[in-house]
């Protein structure tokens, strides 16, 4: 895929020199330059266009439906332990580090939540979006320790930093297609080491390029999906590394570029995990015990912003697609967090075989089933027929859905519906329910006055099933979105 828009949106915290965020700027105090290039701001919303309606109460959000219904333009937080790149002495001091944070927090949270752990075994939702911090402590409490099995195996083998780096980017990117479909900023804090980083100078070329642009196509899609990253490192690891007489420094040189907004192409020569975090508009900690307060940190400046956005002067340059991002103020003093460079042509994924595109799409629905995060790419809602208990209705937002004129006038649209029964365990029952469904409209105008699109679905008679999941893909865009029936006797 490659990015024809060419508005540019920024999300601009402002900081004053004790670290509290600046909150009565205006348009007139902002110049963005890209390439060093001056641009012209073409929409400005204010710092508190994003607030959080003040009377909102710990069940006012309890899933992504009720997200979209009560804070449809909020941000919200991704809290992500990583706990296949990190070692288990340090996830432990991290996981504690997590709890204190929680603790400190009131018990109505300032902004909606969502808690994911990323192990060998995948990535796993453990509390879908709520304001109730009871509920992200419980989550913690119980998630259940396990050793980093891919990380021990392979240490200091290549080919387990390959596994590692692609597993990560996967995470990174399964984020961005999960939450694409809210309107709000999406704030990542990624509890973990990430992937060490990776030395591009003796590699093969064609090794090169893969790494390079699969780092490329993940920092696009954060920005398409409105998501930044901020990565909160529990390990004293080997980025920076004083001498013993402690008068030197070394330091990672991709990440210290991306820090300070170096010109080069910060992936190129190195692709480091730290990298990312800056170049979305986040921050990269390291090197510090006091987590607790690393992920306070990012959670108040995720959530406290201005957006700006542009259209670049520039033509897009093939050749040399990164580009550089300032942001200035005329008042002296203030610092300034915000993206720092993206890429203006994103490289294609590597070439599939109709056979591998057609693995592709079920390894989409099946990840977005089996870790049960919300997907947000098309709204859904799911309930249990009033009329038939075996039947499941599910209403897909038509907003959400790419219609086509077909020759005859009509238009239409091809949707993939999956549905799989879950036990207590949270473990799947039996074989899916799978439905290709090719929805019409008879007339493309009367469109707002159809607001949901009403598809059915037989509920899998499984034993012993708590839940349903069911996954619903628009076949054009590949968008998904994902909704779960609780089959409990209270619902």
């Amino acid at each position: 895929m490659r990015v024809t828009s060419r508005l540019v949106t920024l999300d601009v915290t402002v900081l004053d020199a004790k670290g509290n965020t600046v909150t009565d700027l205006k348009q007139s105090d902002f110049t963005v330059y890209e390439n060093g290039q001056p641009q012209s701001i073409r929409n400005f919303d204010g710092f508190n266009t994003h607030a959080l309606t003040p009377t909102l109460t710990a069940t006012s959000i309890n899933n992504a439906a009720d997200l979209e219904r009560v804070a449809p333009n909020a941000p919200v937080t991704i809290l992500v332990l990583d706990e296949f790149n990190t070692d288990f002495s340090d996830n432990a001091y991290a996981r504690l580090q997590l709890k204190k944070y929680l603790l400190a927090q009131p018990a109505v949270l300032k902004q909606p939540t969502t808690f994911v752990a990323a192990t060998d075994a995948g990535f796993q939702q453990i509390q879908n979006y709520t304001l109730d911090r009871q509920r992200l402590i419980d989550g913690l409490a119980h998630l259940p320790a396990v050793l980093p099995g891919t990380l021990l195996r392979t240490q200091g083998q290549p080919e387990g930093l390959a596994i590692r780096f692609a597993q990560t980017l996967d995470s990174l990117q399964q984020i961005a297609e999960a939450s694409i479909g809210h309107k709000g900023r999406k704030n990542i804090i990624w509890v973990g080491r990430g992937f060490t980083s990776i030395d591009l100078q003796n590699e093969p070329a064609h090794q090169v390029d893969l790494i390079q642009h699969a780092a490329e196509r993940t920092v696009n899609l954060l920005r398409e999906a409105h998501v930044t990253v901020y990565s909160v490192d529990p390990t004293l690891s080997t980025k920076l590394v004083a001498d013993i007489d402690d008068t030197a420094t070394t330091v990672d040189a991709a990440a210290f570029a991306a820090e300070t907004h170096d010109p080069t192409d910060p992936f190129d020569g190195t692709v480091s995990f730290n990298t990312i975090a800056p170049l979305s508009g986040g921050r990269a900690f390291s090197m510090f015990n006091d987590l607790d307060q690393e992920i306070a940190t990012s959670v108040t400046e995720g959530s406290a912003y201005y957006s700006i956005a542009y259209v670049p002067t520039a033509e897009i340059d093939a050749d040399h697609p990164y580009r550089r991002i300032d942001v200035k103020l005329d008042r002296p003093g203030l610092t300034v967090i915000t993206r720092h460079g993206y890429y203006s042509v994103t490289p294609p994924p590597p070439a599939l075989s109709s056979h591998q595109e057609l693995k592709s799409e079920g390894y989409d629905i099946g990840s977005a089933l089996g870790s049960g995060i919300t997907y947000t790419g098309l709204a859904l809602s799911a309930a249990v027929s009033s009329s038939n208990p075996t039947e499941c209705i599910v209403q897909v937002a038509t907003r959400n859905i790419q219609w086509d004129t077909q020759p005859d006038g009509t238009t239409s649209a091809h949707l993939t519906l999956v549905a799989v029964a879950f036990d207590a365990h949270n473990k799947p029952l039996g074989n899916p329910s799978k439905k290709d469904i090719v929805a019409r409209l008879k007339d493309i105008s009367k469109l707002e006055q159809l607001p949901f699109a009403t598809l059915t679905v037989n509920i899998p008679q499984q034993k012993n099933a708590k839940s349903i999941r069911i996954a619903v893909r628009d076949v054009a865009t590949g968008k998904l979105g994902t909704a779960e029936l609780d089959l409990s006797p209270e619902h």
